[in-house]
């Protein structure tokens, strides 16, 4: 019921109206340059390329952003499942189940909570790449602790070429291989184990690497200039101690803030919880949760809400080991029953904040670039139309071929501009601060609210 709960919240949204990430758009113009330029590794920018392969393709197939979305709101209900059949199953085989005073409901709270948690539920309903991250993060866990290895080696491959926090799970993993647990997760032969289970996706990693270099990039640029993006986006440079503030963003305030104080209970949990599940499960979701902990007091990312989505189970499951604490030590069974509904009760409440907020932002529909989105959708077809801002020419609508997407911040995109319009008028949908010259082009002929986003006409006689 937990998890049917959440597929019609996430649909709910999708049908609200449009995407509210905006580096969902941003993902998608990538993937429909992929069908214009399929052999060109640069048009993923600094991020990795799976997704807009994935995106290609259903665009090839008709598909548009409302068919990643709703694919998302549907995949999203894996990882609850396969949550709850893993601790049920490592419960079951390490004999806690039949223990005296073991609490027999533990896989069930585990996998409720990942259902419910408000921002697996908000960003199940974008067209992001954590949703299909978080199901083959979850896959992989069960796949290792099932001693599936040549499934998990699959399911590592893609894993790796969607998320950063990927290259995370494999370190994580191969770190393992030289813990007491190694041999529960690789088996007796680990070393061997070890390698043809992380070999390959770590060879994938290489050749997405070789790819870019012969593109004509320096060795792993790509990671550089993903740094750098986000610098230029945070404007600051912390001191040592300042960054020291950050570290319990993502292990203890995200978890408090969508949790609520429930949580205090995967303290308790935490090491009944590594004594059951082992390192297969432990090795690949704190892998993710300290990826973005480092990168986020280093500054390599921004610190969003969505970062925090691949280490929702790990909570979730110290969470309902906690309750398992709880109960061996009252003698009154009422107690983790009340523990556990508490725990849902105050996720649920947190669930209907995050879910009304997002309805509140999807009803706005992107209010301050409208005017020039209607504007657009107006232009006669076949109209030529040069667009810098991926959620306009999203929600435009704009065609994936006779789009130009010139960056305005390029000193050479008047130039540009000017040459393409030498025989036939040019649109210009772009965000005007980021000319070097706003009136380079006169006049808009529509602002949107603010006049940060503008539509421009550009005709041959103004060359």
């Amino acid at each position: 019921m937990c998890v049917a709960a959440g597929v019609a919240l996430r649909l709910a949204l999708v049908s609200a109206g449009p995407d509210t990430e905006s580096d969902a758009y941003a993902h998608h113009v990538l993937a429909r340059r992929v069908l214009l330029e399929p052999a060109n590794p640069q048009v993923h920018w600094v991020w990795l390329p799976l997704f807009h392969w994935l995106s290609a393709l259903v665009i090839q197939l008709g598909g548009a952003m409302n068919a990643l979305r709703i694919g998302n709101s549907l995949l999203l209900a894996i990882p609850p499942l396969v949550v709850a059949a893993q601790v049920h199953r490592e419960r079951s085989s390490t004999g806690a189940i039949s223990a005296a005073g073991a609490w027999s409901s533990v896989p069930w709270l585990a996998g409720a909570l990942v259902a419910l948690h408000p921002w697996v539920t908000t960003i199940g309903a974008t067209a992001q790449n954590e949703p299909l991250f978080l199901v083959l993060l979850a896959l992989v866990s069960f796949a290792l602790s099932l001693e599936a290895r040549a499934f998990a080696a699959a399911l590592l491959v893609p894993l790796v070429l969607l998320r950063y926090e990927g290259w995370a799970v494999l370190l994580g993993l191969g770190l393992a291989a030289l813990l007491p647990g190694r041999v529960r997760l690789y088996g007796e032969r680990w070393f061997r184990g070890a390698c043809l289970t992380l070999g390959p996706a770590a060879v994938a990693i290489l050749l997405w690497s070789y790819v870019r270099m012969r593109s004509g990039e320096a060795p792993f640029a790509y990671l550089r200039d993903t740094h750098q993006f986000v610098q230029d986006a945070r404007h600051d440079h912390l001191t040592f101690w300042e960054a020291l503030g950050k570290l319990p963003y993502y292990p203890a305030y995200l978890p408090y803030k969508s949790f609520g104080f429930p949580v205090v209970l995967a303290l308790v949990g935490l090491a009944p919880m590594l004594r059951c599940l082992g390192p297969a499960f432990l090795a690949p979701y704190v892998s993710c949760l300290a990826f973005v902990t480092v990168t986020w007091m280093t500054g390599g990312q921004l610190g969003l809400l969505r970062h925090f989505v691949s280490s929702v189970p790990l909570f979730a499951t110290a969470i309902a080991f906690g309750v398992e604490h709880l109960a061996a030590r009252v003698t009154d069974g009422r107690i983790p029953r009340v523990a556990a509904l508490l725990a849902l009760v105050l996720e649920t409440r947190h669930l209907r904040d995050a879910f009304l907020h997002e309805r509140r932002i999807v009803a706005s529909r992107w209010p301050d670039r409208a005017a020039v989105v209607e504007a657009v959708r107006a232009l006669p077809q076949g109209s030529r139309v040069v667009c810098d801002e991926p959620t306009v020419e999203i929600l435009a609508g704009l065609p994936v071929e006779g789009t130009k997407r010139w960056w305005s911040t390029d000193p050479r995109f008047e130039e540009w501009v000017r040459d393409y319009a030498h025989d036939e008028t040019v649109w210009l949908a772009i965000v005007r601060d980021r000319l070097a010259n706003r009136d380079a082009f006169g006049e808009p002929v529509v602002t949107s609210a603010g006049g940060r986003y503008a539509l421009f006409r550009v005709d041959p006689q103004q060359r």
